[in-house]
């Protein structure tokens, strides 16, 4: 009964891989119609050479500060270790 599953599977699998790899018919390319000729008019715009700018001030960085360790190193277990030991 697996077999077929499997076997189904694994064909399905490589159709899927295969088939976008096939050559596509090619299509003629589509070229735009034109009626006649377009014309564009733009008003003349007066330019400046000045630069647009923010009205804030940037702050150039963050101070780092100076956190104490949240992980506290125990010291005292030499007792436990012992009881540990002594269990074996």
């Amino acid at each position: 009964m697996k077999t077929p599953v499997r076997t189904g599977l694994c064909i399905g699998v490589a159709v899927l891989f295969v088939l976008p790899s096939l050559p596509v018919a090619a299509q003629e390319p589509v070229s735009p119609l034109y009626e006649g000729e377009t014309t564009l008019d733009f008003e003349p715009e007066e330019i400046d050479g000045n630069v647009a700018s923010p009205d804030a001030t940037l702050i150039g960085g963050q101070r780092a500060g100076r956190y104490s360790s949240l992980i506290r190193v125990r010291t005292g277990f030499a007792a436990e270790l012992v009881k540990s030991v002594e269990s074996l």
